[in-house]
């Protein structure tokens, strides 16, 4: 029985949520929190796909195990549902393992964050244990490295960093924030274009994310995280279903990726950071400023579709 809490978040994708649910229920955990957003009433069929989804937890834990559910009657959406399934976990457990509905992990994955967990519980500068990897920057001897850049698909942390997260942002000041960034990355266009990012996130008032946020807490607290040296997740959650990235090449957003194995863990002697290696990751994957690549995509989509007759038109 598998003893560290995980935290399992689902919504209105039944045939996905299946598939994480069937890893999970390998590990047979002793504790499992499973929070459910509620559907969007306005939305053909979210009704009975959530129904269907929340009936996967209650048919097919036929383990010993305290489930703890928290089944939203209304939707919160992609921003403060998240937010608020952390917020619930981490009031009932001091660590855990948090997975979405769409991210499949390998099966060493579990072991691989319950070991971190407890490695580094009481090292305050790590704030998050990973488990994606994009690329071949994070290639290293040992089973995993350290970096400034966290991957929040499928993930661990401790209730000491959750603490701090605040959705609105509201502990930054936007001239220290500055500072912050300029002392903890490599480049000034790190620095740049995260500044684009936070005034871009002020201006849409944080409507409908949760992770950006944790990155900003991370950045603003010189926060360090754990990514592994093979891709222990694979994204499931790109095409039709999805709720960002129903339109948008799988590719963009590496889904589908082939996880590995990791253990036993080969752990690195030193916690030390490669700040230029993490630049020239960033620069690759976010040659342009994050939010505008974003926006721009969805550009692409609506001129492509819907919006392209209108514009003829007028």
């Amino acid at each position: 029985m598998f003893q560290t809490p995980i935290l399992f978040i689902i919504f209105n994708r039944p045939d996905s949520t299946q598939k994480v649910f069937n890893e999970i229920k390998k590990q047979r955990p002793q504790k499992l929190y499973v929070f459910a957003d509620g559907p969007r009433f306005d939305i053909l069929n979210d009704v009975s796909k959530c129904k269907e989804s929340r009936k996967i937890i209650e048919n097919q834990v036929d383990w010993e195990c305290n489930l703890f559910t928290c089944f939203e009657e209304l939707n919160l959406g992609c921003g403060k549902g998240p937010a608020k399934a952390i917020t619930w976990f981490f009031n009932n457990v001091e660590e855990g393992i948090i997975i979405e509905d769409d991210c499949i992990p390998h099966p060493d994955f579990f072991q691989y964050c319950s070991i971190l967990l407890e490695k580094y519980r009481f090292e305050e500068k790590i704030m998050v244990i990973g488990a994606t990897s994009y690329d071949d920057f994070y290639k290293s001897k040992y089973s995993y490295t350290f970096t400034l850049y966290s991957t929040m698909a499928a993930w661990a942390t401790w209730r000491r960093v959750w603490l701090l997260y605040d959705y609105y942002l509201s502990f930054v000041n936007r001239k220290n924030l500055q500072l912050k960034l300029e002392q903890h990355f490599y480049s000034k266009f790190e620095v740049k274009n995260w500044m684009r990012l936070y005034d871009w996130m002020i201006k849409d008032n944080f409507s409908d994310y949760w992770d950006w946020q944790l990155h900003f807490l991370l950045f603003y607290h010189k926060g360090i995280s754990i990514r592994p040296q093979k891709n222990m997740i694979s994204n499931i959650g790109v095409g039709e279903g999805a709720t960002h990235t129903k339109y948008i090449s799988s590719e963009i957003f590496l889904a589908f990726k082939e996880t590995f194995g990791c253990l036993p863990l080969n752990h690195p002697p030193e916690i030390e950071v490669n700040k230029r290696r993490d630049s020239i990751y960033y620069k690759k994957r976010y040659h342009k400023p994050i939010y505008s690549k974003s926006i721009n995509l969805l550009k692409k989509f609506f001129l492509n579709l819907g919006f392209r007759v209108g514009i003829i038109n007028y």
